[in-house]
């Protein structure tokens, strides 16, 4: 559909069976590793280390307290997102990926794999107020995504189901009341036993050019929390596990940098592209992001320690080439100077992914992690607020994110960056440390 777009001035529901295996995941604000014997987006963003200096080691590990205004961001929040509501009531018609020129946001259908994010704001929202308001405007949305269990177009079923309906089950519904039947099975069917991981788009699943991106590593949690629940197939777990160890082997160069897209072969099972769909170049990063927090939630689902390791690598490379004001300053590692754009969603997504790792890192990391994670939080916090921006200011609760530079997202507020701050957030403060 073409994009329109809604100004913003400053119950109960039938819950749909593929959302069902989610209520058994654990809550991110709670989550840990499951025992051994159980089983494209923007988000890349991160300076060019050539051109600006880094954090020091120093700085990471200071154990001084981290300045976080917590009251100040919800009040903010709780306008921004009340104004949303206002502009976007329940039906099929969803807050886009970046907000526009007049700071409105752009408008989508169920299927876009931002739809999620609207209802996860206010399910974060309500996990870091636990006032009921939140919580029931969020189930009000979900009948508007009901339908989304049927697509098999790609894998971002996941970051809309996962967003949305996942944080229902998970605070509003037991497990003792959940659906008998898993639509996990409709991801199941984009997977390739040949290849051992599940193809990223398209719908003609015997096709030989078979695309994988990273961002795909956010999508397993489904395959994961289906195959633990009555009626569940072990098969789905081991899917999963041979998607992310695939992943690791394939994506990551020499450096521990990554790349954000791949093609292979089904014929011959070889690679035949690797670089960007949306970075800057075929030899940058982009997305890195995604992997600190996809292999961390790998780690936590199957206990494998080869997998907190490669987060630990994502992660060490990601704090090697931040800069010291703690928001990733390039959109793309490896991007040049004349194109220095901000992108606070690589920041709340980073800091997520951190906050998550630093539960099950060893030794001086784990503080190194958490140092880190609340440092960024902190600067989104006090210097990213679009309270701070320009008029006309955009209706997200941070400003200046990165999508697809040459699309011309840039220097935006981004639907998926507000969802990972806020859950963020509310990690932090399951954790006491806000």
């Amino acid at each position: 559909m073409r994009a329109r777009h809604r100004l913003v001035q400053m119950a109960p529901v039938s819950l749909l069976s593929l959302a069902a295996c989610l209520a058994a995941a654990p809550d991110l604000a709670a989550a840990a590793p499951a025992t051994a014997a159980a089983g494209s987006h923007g988000t890349g963003g991160a300076p060019n280390a050539t051109l600006l200096s880094t954090p020091t080691e120093a700085a990471i590990s200071a154990a001084d307290p981290v300045p976080i205004p917590l009251d100040k961001v919800l009040s903010f929040a709780a306008q921004q997102l009340k104004a949303t509501r206002k502009a976007f009531p329940p039906g099929d018609a969803f807050p886009g990926r970046a907000t526009l020129p007049d700071g409105s946001w752009p408008e989508v259908d169920r299927t876009d794999w931002v739809a999620g994010f609207y209802p996860g704001w206010l399910w974060q929202m309500h996990a870091l107020t636990n006032k009921s308001e939140w919580s029931k405007a969020a189930t009000k949305l979900l009948p508007g995504l009901e339908e989304t269990q049927y697509d098999t177009g790609s894998h971002d079923i996941g970051f809309i189901m996962l967003s949305s309906y996942g944080p229902a089950y998970r605070r509003v519904a037991p497990t003792s009341t959940l659906g008998k039947r898993y639509r996990s099975i409709l991801l199941a069917q984009r997977y390739s036993p040949r290849l051992g991981m599940f193809r990223s788009w398209g719908k003609d699943l015997k096709r030989d050019e078979f695309q994988v991106v990273i961002d795909n590593m956010m999508n397993l949690e489904l395959m994961w929390v289906a195959s633990r629940l009555p009626g569940g197939k072990t098969s789905w777990r081991d899917m999963a596990r041979s998607h992310a160890r695939a992943t690791a082997a394939h994506f990551f160069r020499p450096d521990s940098s990554t790349y954000h897209k791949l093609e292979f072969s089904l014929k011959s099972r070889k690679v035949t592209f690797r670089g960007t769909r949306q970075g800057y170049s075929n030899s940058s990063t982009w997305d890195a992001a995604w992997a600190i927090y996809g292999f961390t939630q790998a780690y936590e689902a199957t206990n494998k320690t080869e997998f907190r390791r490669v987060a630990g690598k994502a992660a060490e490379l990601f704090l090697k080439r931040l800069t010291p004001d703690w928001v990733p300053f390039y959109w793309d590692f490896d991007a040049p100077a004349n194109m220095p754009y901000k992108d606070t969603s690589a920041g709340a997504v980073a800091a997520d992914g951190l906050l998550r790792l630093s539960r099950w890192a060893k030794g001086e990391a784990q503080g190194r992690y958490r140092s880190a994670a609340l440092r960024m939080l902190s600067a989104l916090a006090t210097g990213y607020l679009s309270s701070s921006a320009p008029a006309p200011q955009p209706a997200s609760v941070l400003r200046n994110g990165t999508g697809a530079v040459f699309r011309g997202d840039w220097g935006t507020g981004t639907s998926y960056g507000d969802y990972y701050f806020l859950e963020a957030l509310a990690v932090g403060r399951s954790m006491k440390l806000l």
